[in-house]
């Protein structure tokens, strides 16, 4: 999998530091694998430190299939996780485009009452 260059820095770093003989780069402190729980806990307690406790793992994916599918195509953000069929991608992960309503502001600068000096 092709990773951004601020993700493939995090990764070397983390592969220079692991001192585990498989070479696995997210260890327990045991150097086991770790448990989906615990990772899901760790998740928890990292999002309530900086008040992100609305984000989970499906807002990560969105956010990233999103930006993919805009820098991209759709059909590119679904083959990027294997999605069978490019609708799933589209129904579920896509967030939709809003974009801001156009500067109108010179012209209701207008209504605003006048100013006595």
């Amino acid at each position: 999998m092709a990773v951004p260059a601020f993700a493939a820095d995090v990764l070397r770093r983390r592969a220079a530091q692991t001192t585990n003989a498989e070479g696995y780069l997210f260890v327990s402190r045991k150097d086991t694998l770790l448990a989906p729980q615990n990772v899901r806990s760790s998740w928890r307690n990292i999002r309530g430190r900086f008040d992100l406790d609305f984000v989970t793992p499906h807002h990560l994916r969105k956010t990233s299939l999103t930006t993919i599918a805009r820098v991209f195509d759709v059909q590119t953000a679904s083959l990027f996780v294997d999605h069978k069929d490019v609708m799933t991608t589209e129904t579920h992960y896509i967030q939709e485009l809003k974009e801001a309503a156009p500067d109108v502001r010179k012209a209701l600068d207008g209504l605003a009452p006048l100013r006595k000096p």
